[in-house]
């Protein structure tokens, strides 16, 4: 029984451990912005869109939007569509950036959980004295 609360400990520690805080942050256009694999693109008219692997081309930013494509015979899915904008109807860029101070804690969380599951462990297979 230990044993079993000492594993959902580790998973519940683990999982933590995946997980850190994360927001977007503005990003410069240049040269920053082929470094990040999404980022999030604020048009002049407020609208947002979300390109992944973006390059700039020229006056231009590019990448790939997913849409959702419906053919009759096979149902629904997700496509990459090609887009550019023009850096005149961009007003402001993102890119989500993630802090790894709680990361670091976590992983030091999930170490300590693992150490006290192998102790149950341990404890569980001990022979009674």
């Amino acid at each position: 029984m230990k044993a079993g609360r000492s594993l959902s400990l580790v998973v519940i520690l683990g999982g933590l451990s995946l997980s850190a805080c994360a927001s977007w942050q503005p990003v410069p256009i240049r040269p920053t912005v082929a470094d990040h694999a999404q980022i999030r693109v604020t048009r002049s008219d407020s609208s947002q869109v979300m390109l992944n692997d973006p390059p700039m081309y020229g006056d231009s930013l590019g990448g790939f939007t997913t849409e959702e494509a419906c053919v009759e015979s096979v149902g629904c899915y997700d496509r990459e569509v090609e887009t550019r904008l023009p850096l005149s109807e961009v007003l402001r860029i993102e890119a989500l950036e993630v802090d790894g101070r709680p990361r670091r804690a976590a992983a030091l969380g999930a170490a300590l959980g693992v150490v006290l599951f192998l102790s149950s462990l341990s404890f569980s297979f001990s022979a009674p004295g």
